[in-house]
């Protein structure tokens, strides 16, 4: 399997649980906000294969035009092939879609009111970045007076009924994301305190709300893909073979005790809207 088919892969295997762990609030919040529009144009950043696009395109009434920000061109060419398909599923033409190959953080919007986005879209972006990378794109968008919606951002995990063992890892886990990288040290886990901690600094009006992911024993795939994740991230904050043996062991148990529907997981996360 290409990185690319596992990264489809994942995407696929998540959206439901990110579907059911959108924050109502914060949803109602933005739809009310654009209510009024005729027309709206939405940019996805880090649009993966269209997630975001599969989950609006029907809730909203007005037509509208996507743009899917997205670095890696496998998954930006595949995404375009998913949403025609959803698209030819409605039989309307009340949608347009384009995909550009280029980063987020460099994105530049004309003059013109038409020439950018009536909002920004993000689903599980922002614990990659450093924290001045995310306020330097924060900034942007405020100075441009473009609204933020940004889903499904990690806050912590946790085991139901975990063991000290499976504390210990999760939390070498959420290390390792929050981890110092060739570009600096990641938001990982802290992203939503400190993206809190900006709006409410600079005094921007936000409503943040809960939208974690509820496990359960027979969502087999969540669980081992996970665990997968775990498995390359968490050898690198042990700090020796022993250690690393006894996860090898714990990860082996884990898996054992998905297939026989004994573990349950919950992955918290927050929802924002951010209008300046």
């Amino acid at each position: 399997m290409t990185e690319t088919n596992f990264q489809e892969e994942w995407l696929d295997i998540r959206y439901p649980f990110d579907t059911a762990a959108r924050n109502p609030k914060v949803h109602a919040q933005f739809e009310d906000h654009f209510s009024g529009y005729d027309q709206l144009r939405l940019w996805d950043i880090g649009s993966g294969t269209g997630n975001n696009f599969r989950y609006w395109f029907t809730k909203l009434a007005m037509p509208q035009e996507w743009r899917f920000i997205e670095l890696n061109e496998d998954l930006g060419r595949r995404s375009l092939e998913k949403v025609n398909g959803y698209i030819a599923s409605t039989a309307s033409n009340h949608f347009t879609v384009e995909w550009k190959n280029e980063s987020f953080l460099e994105l530049s919007f004309g003059k013109g009111e038409n020439s950018k986005p009536h909002a920004i879209l993000a689903n599980a972006v922002f614990d990659l970045l450093t924290p001045s990378m995310f306020t330097a794109f924060a900034e942007h968008l405020i100075n441009h007076n473009i609204p933020l919606l940004s889903t499904i951002n990690f806050e912590g995990m946790e085991f139901v009924d975990g063991t000290y063992q499976d504390k210990y890892y999760v939390n070498c886990y959420i290390q390792h994301m929050n981890r110092i990288q060739d570009y600096g040290r990641t938001l990982g886990s802290d992203c939503n305190a400190f993206a809190k901690s900006f709006y409410e600094k600079r005094g921007i009006k936000h409503i943040f709300g809960q939208s974690n992911w509820q496990i359960k024993e027979t969502d087999s795939a969540l669980l081992l893909a996970t665990l997968n994740y775990m498995s390359e991230a968490v050898p690198e904050m042990l700090p020796n073979d022993q250690e690393k043996h006894h996860f090898k062991d714990w990860l082996a148990d884990k898996r054992r005790q998905v297939h026989e529907k004994k573990v349950r997981l919950i992955v918290y996360h927050y929802d924002w809207l951010v209008c300046p």
